[in-house]
């Protein structure tokens, strides 16, 4: 994740929406005060199981707490869904034509 201090700062808003007060939140979280306070500064990010737990005590979805970054990827996927889904319409000349492209591209963009 790049966006470590927009992780932390939604954290903490997501605390502070449910009126936790840090000692309340690490406590409920099984982590240690510094270590929630380290999530809150971006400067620590939880591991999987810990992220759940977050967001159950915080009752935010995922999608919040991961903020634009997850949108940002979600976006790409849906770009590369649509290629892959008009790809699948082209016929077998198209299909060797669209090949050859992406190959010539690809020796331009690596310098081969």
């Amino acid at each position: 994740m790049d966006d470590k201090k927009g992780f932390g700062s939604r954290i903490k808003t997501a605390r502070e929406n449910q009126k936790l007060t840090l000692d309340q939140a690490s406590e409920l979280g099984e982590v240690s005060l510094s270590t929630w306070k380290q999530y809150e500064r971006g400067e620590r990010l939880p591991s999987l199981s810990k992220f759940i737990k977050l967001c159950i005590i915080l009752r935010v979805r995922p999608e919040y707490l991961l903020g634009p970054e997850l949108n940002e990827q979600m976006e790409n996927v849906n770009e590369i869904e649509q290629l892959k889904q008009m790809i699948e319409q082209l016929n077998s000349d198209d299909l060797t034509l669209f090949h050859t492209a992406i190959s010539k591209r690809l020796e331009i963009i690596n310098g081969s």
